[in-house]
Formats: C-alpha cells, sequence, structure tokens
C-alpha cells in the first residue's frame, strides 16, 4: 500500500484493515452542515476538519499509521435555525452515532481512536463519547477541537464565518466563496460566563444574528493557507503523541482483558 492509500479507511479492503488496525491510529473527523453567513457552503466546517485531518495524517506518515475514517457530515446545529440550510442532529442522536462508530473501529481492531471536531456544537457530545467509550473499552480514545491543539495562537479570532474560516475557505475552496462577502458583524456576546461556567440564556436562539461573527472582508487566502498550516501542523503532533501513549498491556493483563 502507498502512502496515499494508506490515509483513507474506506479505500482498504477488510484484510488490509485487520493487518494495520492494531497498530494505527483511526480518525473520524466530525462536521456540520449549517449555515455560514451569505458568503460561505453549509459544508465548510466538514470541508474543513476533512481536509485537515487527512493533511495531518499525510504529514504524519511514515512515522505513524493514521487511518481518516469517511467524515460524519452532520452535527448538533440547532442554533443556527431559523436561517435554512441547517441539517441537525439532536445531542442524544450525535451521541448514538458517534459511540456506533466508534465501537465499530474498535470492532475492526484499532485500539488508538481520535475524534476530531470541527464545529463547536458539537465538543461537549465529543468529549462525552470519548469517556464512555473508554469506560466500556479496551482502547485509547480522545475527542478534540481541530482548532484547540494548534501548537502557536492563530492572529485571528475564532468566529463564526467570519475571518477565520473565510480565510481558510478561500484556500480550500475559493470557488464555493461568494463574491459578495458581506460587512463587519455587530459586536455581540455570544457566550455568557459566569464564574468561568457557561450560562445558556433564555430567547438566544436567533440563528446567531446574522449568521456570522467578527469582519469576513479581511480574510484572505493567503492568510487562510498559514491557518491551515498551523491546524495542520498542530493536529500531526497531535498524533503522534496519542499514538505514542497507547499502553502496551503485561502479558498477564493481555490474558485477563482477553478472558472478558
Amino acid at each position: 500500500m502507498g502512502s496515499g492509500k494508506m490515509l483513507e479507511l474506506a479505500t482498504l479492503t477488510r484484510e488490509e484493515i485487520r493487518a494495520v488496525a492494531p497498530d494505527s491510529l483511526a480518525v473520524l473527523p466530525v462536521g456540520a452542515i449549517e449555515q455560514h453567513g451569505p458568503h460561505l457552503p453549509v459544508n465548510t466546517d466538514t470541508e474543513i476538519v476533512k481536509r485537515v485531518c487527512f493533511e495531518a495524517a499525510e504529514r504524519a506518515f511514515p512515522d505513524i499509521r493514521v487511518l481518516v475514517a469517511p467524515t460524519v457530515a452532520y452535527g448538533v446545529s440547532h442554533h443556527h435555525k431559523p436561517h435554512p440550510g441547517v441539517l441537525t442532529l439532536s445531542g442524544h442522536t450525535m451521541i448514538a452515532v458517534l459511540m456506533e462508530l466508534s465501537e465499530s473501529l474498535i470492532d475492526s481492531g484499532f485500539h488508538r481512536i481520535a475524534i476530531i471536531n470541527g464545529h463547536g456544537g458539537n465538543s461537549n457530545y465529543v468529549s462525552i463519547v470519548a469517556r464512555e467509550i473508554n469506560n466500556h473499552n479496551d482502547v485509547t480514545i480522545t475527542g478534540a477541537d481541530c482548532w484547540s491543539i494548534v501548537k502557536t495562537p492563530l492572529s485571528v479570532p475564532l468566529g463564526h464565518a467570519g475571518e477565520f474560516e473565510t480565510s481558510i475557505m478561500q484556500h480550500l475552496t475559493p470557488d464555493l466563496v461568494t463574491d459578495g462577502i458581506p460587512a463587519p458583524s455587530p459586536t455581540r456576546e455570544s457566550k455568557v460566563i459566569v464564574d468561568g461556567t457557561r450560562v445558556y440564556l433564555a430567547a438566544r436562539r436567533s440563528g446567531l444574528g446574522l449568521g456570522y461573527t467578527d469582519n469576513p472582508q479581511l480574510g484572505t487566502a493567503a492568510k487562510g493557507a498559514l491557518l491551515f498550516d498551523a491546524l495542520a501542523d498542530g493536529l500531526t503532533d497531535f498524533f503522534k503523541k496519542v499514538h505514542a501513549i497507547h499502553p502496551v498491556l503485561p502479558a498477564t493483563e493481555q490474558s485477563m482483558v482477553a478472558a472478558k
């Protein structure tokens, strides 16, 4: 198998997966289909997380084997209604989908799993799944937001459909970014933090107002290339570290696990 085929789980046969799964890191990207203002496609989160996972997997090869599973395109996006183009799952369904897919990866022989999230509305659910899967399986698993593990601070605000995402999409898929990039969004508090704890306010289901934050007009493809590289660089390092910490059980413990 060449390095290109090694990256994409869906292109392998069952026997190829059987052979490499025990020593590979399985990566499950998770995105969303939701409005991203009047200028970006609704698959923005899904496209970015898919691309950055494959880029990081390629950079990690051949130091470690990383197999990227097909991206979960849908996420928890209720807060983007009533704008059109919001295809959302409930929180319960999201947890069930990620649980069953993670268990399927375990059944296929993987001992290391990284669920990589590309949408803020999924963050809590991804963390819950990683913890629950670990509680009931002999597997090393993590759930991480792709923007939270960069090696150097990002130079733009991590807004929704603003400068950050507009720049990356101008770099990745410029043909999907419309010419009429909107004016800066009015400043507003999208989150309320009390003593370090998030408080969800009543009557805030407004679809994020205009549907984007900060200033998408500051986005450029050149800036997007730098941001994407920072995301991929951080994720590559993260993959290597997660792969390395999977414990090798002593023979006595291995036999105990096998007997369960």
